[in-house]
């Protein structure tokens, strides 16, 4: 059921949540979320791609359900320690506000280049942020 599988793609959010903030206890938050964005990144630009199975293109919507929002907790977390203590407050302000609307537009335009292009495109259109994020 589609919505079934919904809910768990949103769901898996929360683990992947824990588990970056249990990787960025180990390895850093910077490595952490590095790892969540080329992960998620990675991730829709293939799962669009061909005719995967569907329990391929489950497992794949499962993992980038657990990434795509794990690096969110990082970034705040580094904002916290590296900016002057005075900008603390403006600056996750500023962050977060940038990350809202990165976020609302490119899912406002999911349907859009859905409709035009297809789905491979539409995923495809969500991986170039996290890996450029990654890289920078």
């Amino acid at each position: 059921d589609a919505s079934l599988l919904a809910f768990t793609v949103i769901a898996a959010g929360a683990a992947g949540s824990l588990l970056a903030g249990a990787a960025a206890d180990r390895i850093g938050s910077g490595r952490s979320a590095r790892v969540a964005m080329l992960t998620s990144g990675t991730v829709a630009a293939v799962i669009g791609w061909g005719r995967l199975p569907l329990a391929v293109v489950v497992a794949l919507a499962v993992v980038w359900g657990v990434t795509v929002v794990a690096d969110s907790a990082q970034f705040s977390a580094i904002v916290t320690e590296r900016a002057e203590q005075s900008f603390v407050g403006t600056a996750l302000t500023v962050q977060l506000a940038f990350g809202f609307l990165l976020t609302i537009t490119t899912m406002w335009l999911v349907p859009i280049v859905r409709d035009g292009a297809g789905w491979w495109w539409a995923f495809a259109m969500l991986a170039p942020g996290p890996l450029l994020g990654a890289w920078a």
